[in-house]
């Protein structure tokens, strides 16, 4: 499997460490490259809301971001969304290449260099305060909607001090809205845990009290099934699980769909292979992509 590619190794992070962190901006492929595969994976789906960028890691390395998302918009005449870290957004050129996007999530755990430190664990070069900056800049630039998604550990920065602390720093960044989240897959580090449901909406109302309770989500911790619906081959299991941890009793059950009784000998298959490894976390069992080491 391919190594992630991030500039943080959040200790959260669905698809296990970062081994090594970067923030070196790079042609990973060309734009025409990525139309040819949202072209493929558009025969296969009825409805689109967005063409999304999300990659295996932190999609804002890859250097002609903008363009290949101008490319696709263009082309198949769809709305285009980008899903970052915002580890890179003090940088003019991201900053330029996200305003290309109809949608923009940019992640925002921390507000103090130690919790930032110890959540998000980032590349050497990286300063929250620079990041903060760069998200008020991005929102005077971009026409589109910006997001800010906040992901809360238990006992690291679900805190109400630490609340009040982003608050101050969301209210200058003015995002059009903001979500509240928490690691519901099996996480980096198997100490990480989901904070008490009541910690999470005390979280979310002492932001509303800086930003107003229209501009704050608090998400569902449930485990949405329903979005691996359309997956019932080994293949597409496969290409989801690099990004996203998948239920092993759901897999198996979309499997089924194709290989009948035999859907637990085709899915050992990849296990013994090392593409795949089974990890258990809130008393679910997940299949992930084995990280390349």
């Amino acid at each position: 499997m391919p190594m992630k590619t991030c500039s943080y190794s959040c200790i959260y992070c669905q698809l296990g460490r970062t081994i090594r962190t970067s923030i070196l901006r790079r042609r990973y492929c060309e734009p025409e490259e990525v139309a040819r595969v949202v072209e493929r994976a558009l025969e296969n789906v009825d409805r689109v809301d967005y063409l999304t960028f999300v990659g295996d890691g932190e999609p804002t390395l890859y250097s002609l971001l903008g363009k290949a998302a101008t490319l696709v918009s263009r082309e198949f005449g769809y709305r285009v969304a980008l899903i970052s870290n915002a580890s890179l957004v003090w940088r003019r050129d991201v900053r330029e290449d996200s305003t290309v996007f109809d949608f923009v999530s940019m992640k925002l755990d921390a507000a103090t260099p130690s919790v930032f430190r110890r959540v998000n664990r980032p590349d050497n070069a990286i300063r929250i305060s620079a990041i903060i900056s760069g998200l008020e800049e991005l929102s005077k630039e971009i026409s589109g909607i910006l997001s800010i998604e906040t992901v809360l550990v238990d006992g690291v920065n679900d805190g109400s001090w630490h609340a009040d602390l982003l608050a101050e720093a969301l209210r200058k960044v003015e995002p059009y809205v903001v979500y509240i989240n928490a690691p519901i897959r099996p996480p980096a580090e198997k100490w990480v845990r989901v904070p008490r449901v009541d910690r999470l909406r005390i979280f979310a109302e002492r932001l509303s009290m800086y930003l107003g309770k229209h501009r704050v989500i608090l998400l569902p911790l449930a485990e949405i099934d329903e979005v691996l619906a359309r997956a019932s081959t080994i293949e597409s299991l496969l290409e989801i699980a690099k990004l996203h941890p998948v239920p092993l009793d759901l897999a198996l059950s979309l499997l089924k769909r194709e290989h009948g009784d035999k859907a637990m000998e085709v899915l050992r298959r990849y296990l013994e292979r090392g593409s795949l490894t089974i990890v258990k976390y809130r008393g679910r069992e997940y299949i992930r992509a084995r990280q390349q080491t």
